[in-house]
């Protein structure tokens, strides 16, 4: 981009030079033909003049001015071409002076452009942030340097990429989350626990239709309902996993991965004692 706007420069610059240098050389072309032209003029008038004076005088001073003219002609043409080539020559030394002192300051002038723009966009290219080291830009260092330390930083960031946190063999687990890569992976354990009812609600209407929940029952209340109408379920675990729903639901304490466990296993067992056996579903009285 900048070398095109200083080509382009320069190209503007010296077009500029040449037009108005060929100007004044077509300027001084037409002075020297006006020249050229008041000569002749001036010639033939003289011609007219000596023709006139031939039929006026007597033979003898007719010859003798003739001769006289003769021989004053050539010195008129000698000091008339002399005094053209005089200046002539003035008026080319003059503008060949105009055209190299144009030509040079134009040099001079192109180049200080072009060195205070490079300076320019190398002061504004160092001041832009980078987001890797000084040294790891081409021809700070040489190449095999440049090339090992490129190496082990990628190493360093391979070896980074499969560290993983863990006590022993045993990986760290997020508080409340499960570990990336374990099957437990993006589960909320609050939040798992505080949705479980819905299943629990499914698999008691599957055996029965009427164990749907009222919209505004609780599920303690719920629980409660289908241990009256299920007798086969095991009431401890019915109990505590309401105490588990409640603290899920209602208190801000999270939980570790070894208390989701333990209550998923007991909430399976308990959705297991509703498929014991059906037919001694308590009908309700009312």
């Amino acid at each position: 981009m900048y070398l095109k706007f200083n080509v382009i420069s320069l190209i503007l610059l010296y077009s500029t030079v040449v037009f108005v240098v060929f100007g004044d050389l077509s300027r001084l072309g037409t002075l020297a033909k006006e020249q050229q032209e008041q000569q002749e003029q001036q010639q033939q008038q003289h011609n007219i003049i000596v023709n006139n004076n031939e039929y006026d005088q007597s033979p003898l001073q007719s010859m003798l001015y003739s001769q006289n003219i003769l021989d004053a002609q050539p010195l008129f043409t000698t000091a008339s071409n002399e005094t053209q080539t005089i200046t002539y020559s003035k008026f080319t030394f003059k503008h060949f002076l105009i055209i190299l002192v144009v030509f040079g300051a134009l040099l001079f002038f192109s180049f200080s452009i072009i060195q205070v723009r490079i300076k320019l966009k190398n002061n504004m290219v160092e001041r832009i942030p980078r987001k890797i080291m000084p040294f790891l830009r081409p021809g700070d260092l040489s190449n095999k340097q440049r090339t090992v330390i490129l190496n082990e930083i990628v190493k360093s960031k391979q070896t980074q990429a499969q560290i993983k946190p863990q006590i022993g063999d045993h990986p760290i687990g997020h508080l409340g989350w499960g570990s990336p890569g374990s099957e437990y992976a993006k589960v909320h354990f609050k939040t798992s626990i505080s949705k479980s009812w819905i299943i629990l609600e499914r698999a008691a209407i599957h055996f029965d239709p009427e164990l749907k929940r009222e919209p505004k029952m609780c599920i303690r209340d719920y629980v409660n309902l289908l241990l009256e109408r299920c007798p086969q379920m095991n009431k401890s675990l019915a109990k505590l996993y309401v105490d588990t729903y409640e603290k899920a639901r209602f208190s801000e304490l999270e939980f570790t991965l070894d208390e989701y466990t333990h209550f998923m296993s007991k909430f399976f067992v308990l959705l297991q004692d509703l498929e014991k056996d059906t037919s001694k579903l308590v009908s309700p009285s009312f």
